[in-house]
């Protein structure tokens, strides 16, 4: 009894399951997000580059990085940042989903297609997933994909004013 007391908390105290690097990533990754949302692009690019040199491994870090590479006019470097960010995260449909918008905006059809229907395979009732693949096939040159896709989009999100635009400029 004397030994539970003593030992308190210490006695079953696991080793932290997150590595010190992942941690500081994230702290940088937060701090950038927030340089990003305020639009310092100079401030969130110095603590998103951060985040990914301290810990190359974290996807969110690459992924937000690509963000911010991108709001500069640094597309190749983007595309990147967020392929490694989708590489190392394949079941993440949040970076799946941007690596689709991001190919998508780069004109780069192919590999926006290949991220999008990942996404929409993960998670098929995503009305984001649903509405960028109908940007997409508009400008694949296949409205009736397009007017499909919108559609999906809007049965899981109705709200979705952008669909309801994309399927009238289809008609």
């Amino acid at each position: 009894m004397v030994v539970w007391q003593a030992g308190g908390c210490c006695f079953w105290r696991n080793k932290n399951p997150v590595s010190d690097s992942l941690v500081t990533s994230r702290q940088f990754s937060q701090q950038g997000v927030n340089a990003l949302e305020r639009r310092d692009l100079d401030e969130a690019e110095k603590l998103l580059a951060q985040a990914v040199r301290a810990c190359p491994q974290d996807a969110a870090s690459h992924r937000y990085y690509a963000d911010v590479l991108w709001e500069r006019g640094r597309t190749d470097e983007s595309l990147r940042e967020i392929v490694k960010a989708a590489e190392q995260s394949p079941d993440d449909g949040g970076i799946l989903l941007r690596a689709g918008e991001l190919h998508l905006q780069a004109g780069r059809l192919t590999q926006a297609q290949s991220y999008l229907q990942r996404a929409i395979d993960l998670d098929p009732r995503s009305a984001d997933a649903w509405a960028v693949r109908a940007r997409l096939m508009q400008q694949s040159n296949n409205p009736r994909q397009a007017l499909a896709d919108a559609q999906r989009a809007l049965r899981y999100d109705p709200r979705r004013r952008d669909m309801l635009l994309l399927s009238a400029d289809v008609y």
